[in-house]
């Protein structure tokens, strides 16, 4: 019972924390996007667009970087069925499709 309180608290603070990145990166790479869209200079653009993608790509590496540390320090007792790998496996799982979940519905938002 104990153990099923924690895991729902440390979802709630990887989704807490999922959101904030979230929000920074993509309003950064909004504003530079916007610039670049305003000039005629097809480079430019291309050179913005490529700069979103790739700070998109390394926002969800640091994501699922900072969940997998976060619960390999907090999730220090594995399940009785489960080895020690598959459990940390399973709990890192759901915030990381939480988190791609959010990350998509914000670039749909933003178009």
């Amino acid at each position: 019972m104990g153990q099923s309180i924690h895991c729902v608290l440390l979802c709630e603070t990887q989704k807490d924390k999922v959101k904030s990145a979230i929000k920074r990166s993509s309003r950064s790479i909004a504003e530079k996007f916007r610039k670049a869209t305003l000039s005629n200079n097809p480079s430019k653009r291309e050179n913005a667009e490529d700069k979103s993608r790739k700070a998109m790509n390394q926002t969800k590496e640091r994501i699922a970087k900072s969940s997998w540390v976060q619960l390999k320090r907090v999730n220090h007792r594995p399940s009785p069925t489960l080895s020690t790998r598959e459990s940390e496996w399973a709990n890192a799982e759901v915030v990381l499709k939480y988190g791609n979940s959010v990350f998509e519905r914000i670039r749909v938002d933003l178009g």
